[in-house]
This record gives C-alpha cells, sequence and structure tokens, in this order.
C-alpha cells in the first residue's frame, strides 16, 4: 500500500528505522508488525503536518549516510 504523506524512498527508510528502534523479539511483535512507520506517516498528513519539513530533511540525511557507510564497507 503506498504512503499517504511520503515517497516511497522515504517510506522505506523510516520502515527500517522503526524496526530496528522496536525489533521484534520473544517478548512479541515490534514496530513493524505494529505498522508505526505507517502511523506515522499518516500522522504527518495530520497533527504532525508542521514536522514533514523535518522528517523529509532528516529521512534523506540517514539515507545518504547509509549509503555512503555501505559504499565504504564494500570498497574497505
Amino acid at each position: 500500500e503506498p504512503f499517504e504523506t511520503l515517497t516511497a524512498a522515504e517510506g522505506a527508510t523510516l520502515e527500517a528505522i522503526v524496526a530496528r528502534l522496536i525489533p521484534t523479539d520473544a517478548n512479541g511483535p515490534g514496530a513493524a508488525e505494529a505498522r508505526a512507520a505507517r502511523y506515522i506517516d499518516r500522522s504527518l498528513g495530520g497533527f504532525l503536518a508542521s514536522s514533514r519539513d523535518a522528517y523529509r530533511t532528516g529521512l534523506a540525511a540517514i539515507d545518504t549516510y547509509s549509503r555512503a557507510a555501505t559504499s565504504m564497507a564494500v570498497t574497505q
């Protein structure tokens, strides 16, 4: 299902972040199963609308850093 506010790439980055913050473990489901990224996405179209640009900037920065770190690790 498409994201309502974020792009597909932004949504994928957000999903990766929340899955690492609250992982699935022996105690139960994590953020991915709870659809936390979808909740945040919908909220950015509503009561968190004033934070939308900050989320987009932050997600882009995390994605850029992750790609650079991955490419550095591969070349070493």
